[in-house]
């Protein structure tokens, strides 16, 4: 019986091109450069610092950091410039641009099932402070009964810690929880490696799919209460 039900952040209850293209705004008149470039530079430096998170090459304690470093190169920008620069770009974010449609209501719905719901999130370019304020603002941090973060716990998605602690926190198995997230190997993998349920959110034109109780995909995350009352008769 599903008890917990984890949420992955980012593309999966928050919009990461609305900060990517805030962050360009922003930078584009302190580097006199056409916002459209600032951005195709950012996502340079996050398609080269997700894949070298993915290949073990930066450690969890040292993330920020070291993907910061990326992204200075990638901008040519002094790297102590960045993270009062990414902070202004999000606090100038409002809720109506930045949560995926329909996920206060799908929150909604999971509470009143009475499940518990949690975040787990990687994090890149910013702290997790920052995330915690982006769902406060957008008022759906009232929903969550705990969050976790990488830069908090050491270690990041998929790796099977980061999963385990919503067991050992919330005091429930792991065939318990439910993650549901939109990356393949972060989140589906990751969520099965330990013996949680998973869904996947793939973003294609299709109709939701169940493998047995483990595994689901479904193409937005309107079908997620449906998911999960199947999974709890």
């Amino acid at each position: 019986m599903v008890k917990v039900v984890s949420f992955d952040v980012w593309n999966t209850l928050l919009r990461l091109e609305v900060v990517y293209e805030r962050l360009a705004e922003t930078l584009a008149p302190i580097l006199k450069m056409e916002k459209d470039k600032v951005l195709e530079k950012i996502l340079e430096a996050y398609n080269e610092a997700k894949r070298a998170r993915r290949l073990g090459k930066l450690k969890a304690s040292e993330i920020l950091k070291s993907s910061r470093e990326i992204m200075a190169s990638k901008l040519g920008i002094d790297l102590k410039l960045l993270p009062n620069i990414i902070a202004k770009a999000m606090a100038s974010i409002k809720s109506e641009e930045i949560v995926i449609d329909e996920v206060p209501k799908v929150l909604e719905d999971i509470k009143n099932l009475g499940l518990k719901i949690v975040t787990l999130g990687n994090v890149l370019f910013w702290p997790s402070t920052l995330t915690r304020k982006l769902l406060d603002s957008a008022g759906i941090s009232r929903f969550f009964d705990a969050q976790f973060y990488s830069d908090e716990l050491g270690v990041h998605k998929p790796d099977g810690k980061d999963f385990l602690m919503i067991c050992k926190v919330l005091n429930v198995e792991p065939e318990e929880v439910l993650h549901v997230g939109d990356g393949i190997a972060e989140d589906l993998g990751g969520a099965l490696t330990v013996g949680f349920k998973a869904v996947l959110i793939s973003g294609h034109d299709s109709e939701p799919i169940s493998i047995g109780d483990n595994i689901h995909i479904i193409p937005h995350i309107r079908h997620l209460t449906h998911v999960i009352k199947n999974l709890r008769r």
